[in-house]
C-alpha cells in the first residue's frame, strides 16, 4: 500500500495501520503506546493535536514541535528510529497519514520535526522521495 498525504484515508486503530505493512506479523502494537516500530530505520508516530498532561504537538506545515511538560514524570517519546510515519489524530480514535518525518533537533522541552517525504510504500517498506530539501 502507498501511504500518500493527498489520499486522506481514516484509521481506527494503530493495529489498523500496523497490518498494512508487508512485515506486520513482527510489528508489536501496545495498547497505550504513541507509536510502533517498523524497522531498524522507520517508525508509526500517532500524535494527536488535542490534550494531555505530558505533551502537547503543534503541527505547522512540514513542521511539528512536540512539547514536553518539564515536571512530567513520563519520558519524552524517543525512538531511535530515523524515520517516522506521522499520523495524525485531530480527535480520539481517527488517524491519517502526514507524511514521513526525520527529527531534526531536541532538548528536554521541545522535539521538532520536518517533514520529508509526501509517500510511504509499505509492502517494501521505504520512503518516497517527492521533496527537494531532504
Amino acid at each position: 500500500m502507498i501511504f500518500d498525504i493527498a489520499n486522506i484515508i481514516i484509521y481506527n486503530t494503530h493495529r489498523e495501520v500496523a497490518d498494512l505493512f508487508s512485515n506486520k506479523e513482527d510489528i508489536k502494537v501496545g495498547a497505550r503506546s504513541s507509536g510502533f516500530k517498523i524497522s531498524d530505520k522507520y517508525s508509526a508516530w500517532f500524535p494527536s493535536s488535542f490534550g494531555a498532561k505530558e505533551w502537547k504537538n503543534e503541527f505547522i506545515d512540514d513542521i511539528i514541535l512536540e512539547y514536553t511538560n518539564p515536571t512530567s514524570k513520563g519520558e519524552p517519546h524517543i525512538y531511535k528510529d530515523t524515520y517516522r510515519l506521522v499520523f495524525r489524530s485531530d480527535e480520539p480514535g481517527k488517524y491519517y497519514f502526514i507524511g514521513v518525518y526525520k527529527k531534526i533537533s531536541a532538548n528536554k522541552k521541545i522535539t521538532v520535526y520536518h517533514r520529508v517525504a509526501d509517500k510511504f510504500d509499505s509492502d517494501i517498506i521505504t520512503m518516497i522521495r517527492t521533496r527537494n530539501n531532504i
